[in-house]
């Protein structure tokens, strides 16, 4: 799953957008869903943001969504490099 949601920034069509897991093991999933995603953002390259608005806009998304944060995020404004979510 962490490998296809990062794969070209998730821009595939291969993509995951949901997950479908079973109530017994959703925190020991998302325990190791989070540790995977960790591990690859560490390893990729930096994902640029063509310009201010869309880093702000992308920023927005990820600000309003109401869910919980699992991996900070990491991003260089300067830069426009994205928080490679």
């Amino acid at each position: 799953m962490a490998w296809a949601k990062q794969l070209n920034a998730g821009q595939t069509c291969i993509a995951p957008d949901y997950l479908l897991v079973e109530r017994s093991v959703v925190e020991e999933f998302t325990g190791l869903l989070v540790d995977d995603l960790a591990t690859f953002r560490d390893k990729a390259p930096p994902t640029s943001i063509v310009n201010e608005h869309h880093v702000d806009r992308l920023e927005g998304l990820l600000d309003g969504h109401g869910g919980e944060e699992l991996l900070p995020r990491k991003a260089d404004r300067a830069a426009r490099v994205s928080p490679r979510w």
